[in-house]
């Protein structure tokens, strides 16, 4: 009788633990005219963005990334909601064959299939979800371009009067060019390390630091770059040394580099025609947002919202 006893509390609090889970999914976060957002749509959005997120980035900047959507995941949930159902409202469709090549390129992510449908069973996620956020996020890129982007205008003048103000931001910064060797951190951190070394060694008995590349880096040398736009450890080193010196050993969580600076470029002025393009498409991205944003507010206010 204990027996029976224990195993019918054991079973009450197991579908105790199932229907709080499935309470706190079905838990309302927000109504948009006449349709909810509940907590599953929440982790849906959230597991459907990873998903499409870690085929373009990695490490740090995906969490980072995830961190901050899921911060904003209840407004872009209303807004997404507002922006498919005013496409809906005006007749826009999208082709199946068009969802169908986006779903297989996610699914093409996976190293098999059977990774694929295991990535979908532990996030609760099916097929079908997969591609109606798909045709939900076309149906949003229709329509914006339409009402939005088709929109924007840059005039001529606009681009020069630009140019004309802000000739001292427009310079090319100091550039330069970079050999570089690259020793992964691949298990074991002394073999990292022992490896370098044997490295150094080569290079101080006279070899060239080309043919030590070719042979021990595992990765392409960085080229030119600009100053800002590299990890302020390594720019702090590469960017103070002299025409062919060689950096000391610097270390990264991606494994230990060693650099050799090729040439200096010293900053430079740019002429209206070299910058007349970024400067068109820097000023259309400022007018898009505004036009955008301004579309937005006007949807929000002709609807029904509520946020719980």
């Amino acid at each position: 009788m204990r027996t029976l006893r224990l195993v019918l509390c054991v079973l009450s609090l197991i579908l105790f633990s199932v229907n709080f889970a499935k309470a706190e999914e079905d838990k309302l976060v927000a109504i948009v005219n006449n349709e909810v957002i509940t907590e599953h749509d929440k982790k849906e959005y959230l597991n459907i963005l990873f998903l499409q997120l870690s085929d373009q980035i990695d490490g740090e900047q995906l969490k980072s990334e995830m961190k901050k959507a899921e911060d904003e995941a209840v407004t872009r949930l209303i807004e997404d909601k507002l922006i498919v159902q005013e496409a809906k409202n005006k007749g826009l469709n999208i082709d199946d064959r068009e969802i169908e090549q986006r779903y297989k390129a996610i699914k093409n992510n996976f190293q098999s299939e059977t990774e694929f449908d295991l990535y979908l069973k532990m996030h609760k996620l099916t097929p079908a979800d997969i591609k109606n956020k798909i045709k939900d996020q076309l149906l949003m890129r229709t329509i914006i371009e339409t009402e939005v982007k088709d929109k924007v205008f840059v005039h001529p003048q606009e681009v020069t009067e630009y140019y004309n103000t802000h000739k001292v931001e427009l310079k090319e910064p100091e550039r330069i060019e970079l050999d570089s060797i690259l020793v992964k951190n691949a298990g074991n951190e002394w073999d990292t390390e022992a490896k370098m070394q044997e490295i150094l060694k080569k290079l101080r008995a006279g070899q060239d630091f080309s043919k030590l590349r070719q042979e021990y880096s595992d990765s392409q040398p960085i080229g030119t770059v600009k100053k800002g736009t590299l990890n302020e450890e390594i720019e702090k080193v590469v960017f103070n040394l002299k025409p062919q010196e060689v950096s000391k050993p610097v270390k990264t969580n991606n494994g230990i580099y060693l650099f050799k600076l090729i040439n200096k470029i010293p900053e430079s002025e740019q002429g209206l025609e070299e910058t007349r393009e970024q400067i068109y498409q820097m000023l259309f991205e400022k007018k898009f947002t505004e036009k955008l944003a301004s579309w937005l507010d006007g949807l929000k206010e002709k609807a029904y919202i509520l946020v719980k």
